[in-house]
């Protein structure tokens, strides 16, 4: 590597750095908590990372997300998705996971 060649940007993150961190809603504004992050058993690959909504709710709604509709990055998880958008989607059974999110 050249003195003048740029440093390498990371590509990879630790998944359980994942856990408490925020959703970025299309906005730039938090919209929701990561609770979890799903790996699957036969490839490890992220099956579903679930997410808690923000909001004043007394009722935690929690939703499955797929990755290839997020982002990640040291600041957090992205979305394109509004609070609405979120809102929308259908919870999580509380002892009900599944094995792979429901696509909206």
């Amino acid at each position: 590597r050249s003195a003048e060649a740029p440093a390498p940007t990371p590509t990879l993150a630790p998944v359980g750095a994942l856990r408490g961190g925020k959703l970025i809603g299309a906005g730039g504004d938090q919209i929701g908590t990561v609770v979890e992050a799903m790996l699957r058993c036969d490839d490890a690959k992220l099956a579903y990372v679930v997410v808690r909504e923000s909001g004043l709710g007394a009722e935690e709604r929690l939703h499955a997300l797929d990755p290839s509709e997020l982002s990640f990055s040291q600041d957090g998880v992205r979305a394109r998705l509004t609070p609405g958008d979120l809102a929308r989607r259908p919870p999580l059974e509380k002892e009900r996971w599944p094995i792979a999110p429901t696509k909206a």
